[in-house]
């Protein structure tokens, strides 16, 4: 790794977010949007494209302590959704970010929602589409809003875990449109498995398939620290390309593959690809193991929130690069950072503390990402990372030589012959005539 340059920068954005309304309970991000929610029945939406804030009590009427319970804005951020626990219950509202006065969801009173998958393909700003919310009690419901109708087109049940009744913590959703109509893939972890749902049609059609057909499940069982379960895609051009999930075990990740080759009429796993699982204990350097509270995931690396720093880990070598640290008020110290959230439109990542905002940029992250292929023998993907001649031949050298060790001489020379920098022609021809391969000079020249 270029040691000159820091990939990823910390940058404190907001020292007094929660804007008096109590502590930063959670938090979420889109299209240079922030959503907040405090420990006080408040959602706080910073609006960092123009400049702007607003707050939205949702503790109104309600007896009380009341504490936002999680947010949820979409990529565009301009829907938001949000749930508020206190000792009446749970209830989930909607707001858009034209509305001065949320909207309850009243079918969901009483149900703490832990997750929320948006339609990333078909979301605009004056509609929802299809959302899938993941509760509590290992429920799936589906609910759409129009933001002109004021209200909601319906919430519908999909889904209930009946095997292991567990709380969804996180869901995911990702559609491909087919010449037969629109394939579904949805993701949704609980605290000890990875569940996946797909199929053709309507999100109720592809659910009710469940209803006389075995889940698939990948079971990683293991305590995470704050029961923070957490599920990632990593979305490339409005794709996803890649997912995480935060288990107890470890982080269980793999590519993902939505084209149409790869469809079958259960093919729960043909989507996803190069399945790994990235052990803890690789992160302790022989220490005792400290599992993250909190992840985030970028196109080669994760965020890992250990204690109150980030772990910056490359997924393909598995090896810390870098280190981040964050300035906190004294006020907030003791807490530590609560949690990491990205925003996939803008390509940031953020962390929060129970007052602060703080903004982690990225510069550049695939630089190096030939050496590491390079080191791992992916020789493929070393190339195909490469970004000048220079790089390239060093790629082809490596080659060459693990060939010419090997006493694979044409093979060698047809390596030497890619070289166009780094060795010379005559250096080349002379390390051939001294192993009396003057045979293999014809094929590298």
């Amino acid at each position: 790794m270029d040691q000159g340059r820091q990939v990823f920068a910390v940058d404190l954005l907001e020292r007094y977010a929660a804007k008096g309304r109590g502590v930063i309970t959670c938090m979420a991000a889109g299209n240079d949007v922030i959503v907040l929610g405090t420990s006080k029945g408040w959602v706080i939406r910073h609006d960092f494209g123009v400049g702007d804030s607003y707050d939205i009590d949702l503790s109104g009427g309600r007896p009380g302590d009341q504490s936002i319970h999680r947010v949820f804005v979409d990529p565009g951020g301009s829907h938001c959704i949000a749930t508020i626990v206190g000792s009446g219950g749970a209830d989930t509202f909607y707001t858009h970010a034209k509305w001065t006065k949320p909207r309850i969801l009243s079918r969901l009173k009483g149900l703490v929602v832990n997750a929320v998958a948006w339609n990333r393909q078909q979301i605009t700003e004056v509609s929802t589409r299809e959302v899938i919310l993941g509760t509590d009690n290992g429920q799936l419901y589906e609910i759409a809003v129009d933001e002109k109708d004021k209200r909601e087109k319906y919430i519908k049940p999909l889904f209930e875990l009946a095997e292991l009744p567990e709380a969804i913590m996180g869901l995911q959703m990702e559609t491909a449109n087919l010449s037969n109509g629109t394939r579904y893939y949805v993701m949704a972890v609980t605290p000890t498995r990875l569940y996946s749902f797909t199929g053709i049609g309507s999100l109720e059609t592809v659910f009710a398939c469940y209803l006389d057909r075995a889940v698939h499940f990948m079971e990683l069982p293991g305590e995470i620290p704050n029961r923070q379960v957490e599920l990632h895609f990593f979305i490339k051009q409005r794709r996803a390309v890649h997912f995480a999930w935060l288990s107890g075990a470890g982080i269980y990740h793999g590519g993902l593959n939505f084209g149409a080759q790869h469809s079958s009429p259960n093919g729960d796993e043909n989507f996803v690809e190069n399945k790994a699982l990235l052990d803890y204990a690789k992160l302790s350097n022989g220490a005792e193991v400290v599992k993250p509270s909190s992840m985030a995931v970028s196109e080669f690396h994760f965020l890992l929130l250990i204690g109150n720093k980030v772990k910056v880990v490359n997924r393909i070598s598995e090896q810390i690069i870098e280190e981040l640290q964050f300035d906190q008020a004294s006020d907030s110290s003791s807490r530590g950072i609560i949690g990491l959230c990205s925003d996939a439109t803008a390509g940031l990542f953020y962390a929060y503390d129970q007052n602060s905002i703080f903004q982690v940029s990225v510069n550049d992250e695939g630089r190096d990402m030939w050496k590491v292929y390079l080191d791992m023998k992916e020789y493929a993907a070393a190339l195909a990372n490469s970004r000048d001649p220079l790089q390239r031949d060093q790629v082809y050298l490596v080659q060459a030589e693990s060939a010419f060790t090997s006493r694979d001489f044409l093979r060698a020379a047809s390596f030497y012959a890619k070289i166009n920098y780094i060795l010379s022609f005559e250096e080349i021809t002379l390390k051939f005539i001294s192993a009396s391969e003057q045979a293999s000079v014809a094929t590298f020249i």
